[in-house]
């Protein structure tokens, strides 16, 4: 939908607009991330915003049916712009994972070694490293994001590849100490039966650390198929003695986002 009344802003724009209103930013903090005049997201945008937009997944581009080759082109080209966009909504939930880590980990033992799953632009590995986090690795199927991740300087190894229930080419077992994720599992992104292979990959005694959005088109609870074959995975991997739960916790994703955290043990 077109908007008259704000030609300053491209399509695209006004779809970033409407996120980072979501997130709990103000009309003020909006135009001066966007280079315009406040009067530019004027009242009556908003209003229209929400009383016509059906959307209710911040980024909707990323809501996809599409096959995992075409959604990771969508990545490819948002990877210029991603972390200015995620930041504009107040994307807290990489500082949420890497503080629940450094929980489990005191200063001076964090050279465990980690493995960040759909690492995009690098953002969950600069707030581990923030905390003291020093052997991190990334995995992602897009490679312009990993370009950009490669641009911080955080990570040893960056691997352009997809992550399901399979063996992983070139990541052996027991090879990582923890593995995270920030705002990949759910419908299209991560398979909902990837703890299998995650479970692989971690030691016995290391970790799997996971948030996730929860609310919205598709979150982590929009779609029941998705949710309960994941529930699933978990429930065959604790009674084969491969994992122990050690919480689901309600957090937030964004600033006025909800989400979850999901932290198992492996235990072999």
């Amino acid at each position: 939908m077109a908007f008259t009344n704000v030609p300053q802003l491209s399509k695209l724009d006004e779809r970033r607009t409407l996120a980072m209103l979501m997130g709990g930013s103000s009309q003020q903090q909006v135009a001066t991330h966007f280079g315009v005049h406040k009067s530019t997201i004027s009242t009556s945008f908003v209003q229209r915003y929400f009383e016509f937009s059906s959307m209710d997944c911040p980024f909707p581009w990323i809501v996809s049916k599409q096959s995992p080759n075409q959604l990771t082109d969508v990545y490819d080209g948002w990877s210029e712009s991603y972390d200015k966009d995620v930041n504009g909504i107040h994307y807290v939930a990489p500082l949420i994972l890497a503080k629940t880590l450094a929980a489990f980990y005191p200063v001076g033992g964090r050279t465990v070694k980690v493995l960040d799953i759909a690492t995009g632009t690098g953002i969950v590995g600069f707030e581990l490293q923030k905390l003291g986090f020093s052997i991190l690795d990334g995995l992602d199927p897009s490679q312009r994001m990993l370009d950009a991740a490669r641009g911080s300087n955080v990570y040893r190894n960056l691997i352009c590849k997809y992550f399901t229930a399979e063996p992983t080419p070139g990541l052996e077992k027991d090879s990582y100490d923890v593995i995270v994720s920030a705002g990949s599992l759910f419908p299209g992104h991560l398979p909902p039966d990837c703890f299998i292979e995650a479970a692989r990959i971690v030691k016995p005694g290391g970790l799997i650390c996971v948030i996730t959005r929860t609310e919205g088109k598709g979150s982590f609870f929009s779609d029941p198929k998705y949710l309960d074959k994941f529930k699933a995975t978990i429930k065959l991997l604790k009674e084969e003695e491969k994992l122990e739960e050690i919480k689901w916790e309600k957090t937030n994703y964004y600033k006025s986002t909800s989400g979850v955290l999901i932290l198992y043990r492996v235990l072999q």
